[in-house]
């Protein structure tokens, strides 16, 4: 379903200029999660990613937004 979602992207390329990812990686193997990033890259698509990838999903982003829990709303921003 990953897969389908992302052609869907590439199709429509030329009308999206941002996305908003919640997980849309976590069942595709790191080869093709490489590719997806890649060629969103390629099309100048900008992206937020929400996610547990760790190291794997830090590799395709510049900034990492941490929200820390609890009821104080604390979190840190953190230059990749």
């Amino acid at each position: 379903m990953q897969l389908l979602s992302f052609a869907r992207i590439i199709k429509n390329a030329s009308n999206i200029s941002f996305l908003f990812l919640d997980e849309a990686t976590s069942a595709l193997t790191a080869e093709h999660e490489s590719e997806m990033y890649q060629i969103l890259n390629e099309l100048g698509i900008s992206y937020h990613t929400v996610g547990h990838g760790g190291l794997q999903l830090q590799s395709f982003h510049n900034k990492q937004l941490e929200l820390k829990g609890g009821i104080s709303g604390q979190w840190e921003l953190t230059d990749l």
